[in-house]
């Protein structure tokens, strides 16, 4: 600050209705040998006291650098404080077209905004424009620990490296990606043909990156991942693959025996199976008109076959139908051991019945 009663090189400026307190003041101060210094200006804050310290709102170094609010500039111009601009502001630009049009590259923090760095001043149009709407007007959006680098960046169109005309492209390392085509369609790693294609990394079955994965909200270690597996389309629990789809469509659970523990036979299921009742069915959301279901009602299988009923997160009940197969086959080898036995039992009574006939016609022919 500057007190009006200092004595030094400088312009003091007062009211003209009071003889004492002064308003302003532009002052030099030196800084160094041969007069270099910085030229500072003050003005007098509201309700201020006459012999109150000047505050410094701007300063001239002697390098020519300006200060706002700070007497130590730091570049050509160093406003600390917010700041409002009325008018469109060009940076590198006479005739600025936007509220900040910037010409080549503008540095926020660690983001690089204008040209990338293979199409620097080609274009009048490669550079930042904000308009009142607000928008965006960029070759590339540039995020990177170190200027210079064009390694990791967004490309908006046809920047001379990646892409063409109204592509979007992701680039990390210096590889794209991730992109969107100008059609809205989404490619992982590949130019997309479809709405949203994935070229995977890798297809390990057990382990891998490959893929999409799906985790818990609470839990990094529950999973799904799905995934091509080279050949089929698989499904990864926690780590381990315990389904996939074949080339011909068919939904295919992991079987082999290397995989199974505490295996037992089943137990008889032939009366539990006449227990079951199937019915047809509509869910409550289908009209009255629309093709009835066909399947089990999960409350009534419960007590029967306990394995074939889940419970879901919501508390309803679901039914693992592809069970019912299983024990099908179960009853049907139990049926089919009744039947054996009840054929054994006719062939002895057919043999029973041709011996009597045969006596029968003995005694018939003695007499």
């Amino acid at each position: 600050n500057l007190n009006e009663n200092n004595t030094g090189i400088g312009i003091g400026f007062q009211s003209t209705s009071t003889v004492t307190g002064m308003g302003a003041a532009i002052l030099h101060e030196r800084t160094n040998s041969n007069s270099r210094g910085k030229l500072h200006f003050a003005t007098k804050s509201s309700g201020s006291a006459a012999d109150e310290d000047l505050p410094i709102r701007m300063t001239i170094d002697e390098t020519g650098d300006l200060g706002v609010g700070t007497t130590s500039p730091r570049q050509k111009l160093d406003i600390i404080g917010d700041s409002m601009f009325d008018g469109d502001v060009g940076i590198g630009e006479l005739s600025p077209q936007a509220s900040l049009d910037v010409v080549d590259q503008a540095v926020i923090g660690n983001m690089n905004v204008g040209a990338e760095s293979t199409d620097q001043g080609t274009s009048s149009a490669a550079g930042a424009g904000f308009t009142a709407t607000p928008w965006l007007y960029t070759n590339a959006i540039e995020a990177q620990g170190e200027r210079g680098s064009a390694s990791t960046l967004i490309t908006l169109g046809a920047d001379g490296t990646y892409g063409v005309a109204d592509e979007i492209h992701f680039v990390t390392n210096g590889t794209s990606y991730m992109q969107i085509a100008s059609d809205g369609k989404v490619g992982i790693d590949k130019d997309p043909d479809t709405d949203l294609h994935i070229r995977q990394s890798q297809q390990s079955i057990t382990g891998g990156t490959g893929g999409i994965k799906i985790e818990t909200s609470t839990d990094a270690t529950d999973y799904w991942r799905m995934f091509h597996s080279g050949i089929y389309l698989s499904f990864n629990l926690q780590g381990n693959r315990v389904a996939y789809v074949n080339t011909n469509g068919s939904w295919t659970v992991d079987s082999d025996l290397s995989l199974k523990k505490n295996i037992n036979d089943l137990p008889s299921v032939l009366d539990r199976v006449s227990s079951m009742r199937p019915v047809s069915y509509h869910y409550r959301e289908q009209a009255n008109t629309d093709s009835k279901s066909l399947g089990f009602i999960a409350q009534e299988v419960q007590p029967l076959f306990p394995e074939m009923v889940v419970e879901g997160e919501d508390g309803k009940l679901g039914m693992t139908y592809a069970q019912a197969g299983v024990i099908a086959i179960k009853a049907i080898q139990e049926q089919q051991t009744i039947i054996d036995q009840q054929a054994q039992e006719i062939t002895a009574l057919k043999t029973q019945l041709s011996d009597f006939e045969q006596r029968l016609k003995a005694l018939e022919d003695r007499n």
